[in-house]
């Protein structure tokens, strides 16, 4: 075989990155023992130093407590604000990432995804749940419609769930590195020293009972807490409590007899006139308020009076009360503009929603439990008041419960600020009991029983014509503050359809998304605080039944161009093209000097500089040369 040589220029080479995406399709046991790992993770207020190693009290990190602040360092943690330190690809509108009290961590191992995991090609059942990502980075239930939820998170105008509430739940540990000095005078204190550095977890002697934002000066301006909305709207909370809800989310204690509130200023975006669409979710769980009242009698034989009813207005949200003057040194407040553009309040199990053009209000009421056939103070229920073209609406745990139809006449929007639990700045509290029955028509006869005989109270009495119990304790004008649990308060710009107000209220944040797949980092991570049983622990065979996924892996194509000019390699090196077949003797053959004799090429090869050979290539079938033009032969092989 005869072989001839050129020398590539710069031209004739290309190195081409291209992406290769690779199935991969694991079973429970197949993706243990391919290193995929899942945990269940979670937060603590205790000091990380408790799980950090064998020999700690724990015996290592039994909750998986350093996995989940990893996490939360890597992707999570104030996420909106702070771009540089957090993984991406990052995009706020698309993948929103909201790290709760716990979390399933599912790890894949670099070598199986490559450069990432192809969005859209995830896929994890478990003996529960099937879920999927939907190309943008979020996890969601197979099946999910995402056109019945709300997904624009520029007109969920104000949202609070709140989703670090848990980290309040122990308002009497230290929540971060501080200094702190005090003089121990109890021994029973957790405390060894006079000032010092003190660690997270360590027992803070001074810790407050409620939590109240702190703040600079004046606070409407310069509070310490955000809301979770993409706007991150600055909020004051005022002598609050943090607990775990029955679902496993932080929900917001009020409570009326300390002023209980929050509030955040004045803003056109939830600001709402008479002819635009908004819409105002949240839960709420009323506690029983002990007011003033008779206690408990039975007057007769059938007449029953319970001292735990509750006739006051209590404010749940309202942007209707109070505005702040706001300078750069001062913040004082004042009373707002008569109309309002909404209120939502509650006497008794009655629910109202109201707005105001300033010259006339216009209600929307209705009474709570009787659509579900339950004690509104026994369960959490969702609300959502809306305003949708015309109508007024009030939806109690995803059913209608009333609509008017309504013509605002003049504009609704103020400059008041919003209120959650309050009406603005709270001055009635339920700070006074006053005992007794109030005022009392009695008829021509009323008996109580021998005192002496039953050692007090009404015991028994006969009732003449008229009976009348009149008002206990002290009414307010102005309405009360709210007293209960309240959580995933959520305001929108915008209107719902039915489904969509029923997928709100089951969906419990108002989202579909559960969780985020981290495509370059191998990380798929459950945060819904309703699917934390999706993934058990790693011991339970059922937890986990297949992950599916393609891997992308960065391959580069190797191209080299072999050209040759229509003058160059026409003749042949082969020997058997010689008269005399040695390498010694130059003459061709007769048979080479007509005019349809031409060299064929069967095979290529690329040398180095030393003459070595690094690539071959065969070719199908035998190329003629031309010698009217030029022939160029690609080689193409990946690495």
């Amino acid at each position: 075989m005869g072989t001839v040589f050129k020398k590539f220029t710069a031209q004739d080479k290309a190195l081409i990155p291209f992406n290769a995406h690779k199935q991969y399709d694991f079973t429970s046991a197949s993706a243990a023992s391919n290193s995929l790992t899942w945990f269940n993770s979670s937060w603590t207020s205790e000091s990380i130093s408790l799980y950090s190693s064998a020999s700690a009290i724990y015996g290592g990190d039994t909750k998986n407590v350093i996995k989940y602040y990893q996490i939360d360092h890597l992707f999570y943690r104030n996420f909106k604000k702070s771009v540089g330190d957090k993984m991406g690809p990052i995009n706020y509108l698309e993948q929103p990432r909201n790290l709760y009290q716990k979390a399933n961590i599912l790890s894949i191992p670099s070598g199986l995804y490559g450069f990432e995991i192809k969005p859209g090609s995830f896929y994890l059942s478990s003996s529960k749940h099937e879920i999927i990502d939907d190309k943008k980075g979020n996890l969601i239930i197979s099946g999910t419609n995402l056109d019945n939820y709300p997904k624009d998170v520029q007109k969920n105008v104000f949202k609070l769930e709140p989703i670090d509430g848990f980290k309040r739940y122990d308002l009497d540990v230290f929540s971060d590195y501080a200094h702190y000095k005090y003089v121990r005078k109890d021994p029973g204190f957790h405390t060894e020293i006079v000032g010092g550095g003190w660690r997270r977890g360590k027992n803070n002697p001074n810790g407050p009972i409620t939590y109240t934002s702190i703040m600079g000066k004046p606070r409407e301006i310069y509070p310490e807490n955000e809301d979770d909305s993409y706007f991150v709207n600055k909020i004051y909370y005022n002598n609050v409590q943090f607990f775990e809800s029955s679902n496993s989310s932080a929900e917001i204690f009020l409570n009326s007899g300390t002023g209980s509130y929050i509030s955040s200023s004045h803003h056109e975006r939830y600001n709402f006139d008479k002819d635009e669409n908004f819409s105002i979710s949240f839960y709420l769980k009323p506690a029983v308020s002990h007011l003033p009242a008779i206690g408990e009698a039975t007057i007769g034989d059938n007449f029953k009076i319970n001292g735990e009813f509750d006739i006051e207005k209590r404010y749940i949200i309202a942007k209707s009360g109070t505005k702040r003057i706001n300078t750069s040194l001062s913040s004082s407040a004042a009373i707002p503009e008569p109309q309002f553009p909404y209120a939502i309040y509650h006497i008794s199990n009655s629910l109202y929603f109201e707005r105001s053009d300033g010259n006339q209000k216009y209600t929307v009421s209705g009474s709570l439990g009787e659509t579900g056939n339950y004690n509104m103070a026994d369960a959490n229920t969702h609300i959502l008041c809306q305003s949708s073209g015309s109508k007024m609406q009030i939806w109690e745990n995803g059913t209608k419960l009333k609509e008017e139809d309504f013509t605002i006449k003049d504009q609704t929007r103020n400059t008041a600020n919003l209120y959650i639990g309050a009406n603005g700045e709270i001055t009635n509290i339920d700070d006074t009991i006053q005992l007794g029955v109030g005022t009392a028509e009695v008829g021509e006869t009323f008996i109580v029983g021998s005192y002496k005989k039953f050692d007090g109270g009404i015991g028994f009495s006969e009732i003449g014509s008229t009976f009348t119990i009149g008002k206990y304790g002290v009414l307010s004008d102005k309405g009360k503050p709210y007293n209960g649990n309240i959580s995933n308060i959520n305001i929108y710009s915008n209107a719902f359809t039915n489904t969509q107000i029923q997928n709100i209220s089951s969906s419990l944040n108002g989202s579909p998304y559960i969780g985020n797949c981290f495509y370059q980092a191998g990380f798929v991570v459950v945060t819904h605080p309703l699917y934390q049983d999706i993934l058990q622990n790693p011991e339970d065979q059922y937890s986990l039944n297949r992950v599916n996924f393609q891997g992308t892996h960065l391959i580069y194509e190797n191209e080299y161009q072999c050209t040759i000019s229509e003058d160059e390699f026409n003749s042949t090196y082969n020997l058997s093209a010689r008269k005399v077949k040695s390498n010694k003797k130059y003459k061709l053959a007769d048979f080479t000097t007509g005019s349809k004799f031409s060299t064929f090429v069967t095979t290529i090869g690329l040398y180095d500089e030393k003459g070595d050979c690094l690539v071959v290539g065969k070719l199908g079938q035998p190329i003629r040369m031309s010698d009217e033009t030029d022939t160029t032969f690609v080689l193409r092989w990946d690495t």
